[in-house]
């Protein structure tokens, strides 16, 4: 068994040490040190880091399906073609090739 210290809780009022508790896991879980954080701590900076990945993702999905797109674009049929300053169908086809990439990225991630 392995021991980790574990971040209680206001429901729970067995605390030992301040606010973090010492409890013991299986063997097979990692070698390194483990601290858990609970309830009201654990999700601040989860949710920073997840919008920061997120930023990433995305930035990188659009800056790749733009390139794609516009690498493509000569040889696709003249509706599907970008018009300057125009909604068309060559942002909806721009739009689901970034679509696609972000899916890609979120896949391989």
């Amino acid at each position: 068994m392995r021991a980790c210290w574990i971040k209680l809780g206001a429901q729970n009022k067995q605390t030992s040490g301040g606010d973090w508790e010492y409890a013991e896991f299986p063997a097979r879980m990692s070698k390194r040190k483990c601290w858990i954080r609970t309830h009201g701590e654990a999700g601040r900076p989860a949710v920073e880091r997840l919008r920061k990945r997120r930023f990433w993702q995305s930035l990188v999905a659009v800056l790749a399906g733009n390139a794609i797109y516009f690498s493509v674009e000569r040889f696709l049929p003249a509706r599907a073609q970008h018009q300057l300053y125009q909604i068309d169908w060559g942002l909806a086809v721009d739009f689901w090739i970034c679509l696609v990439c972000y899916g890609l990225v979120r896949l391989i991630r």
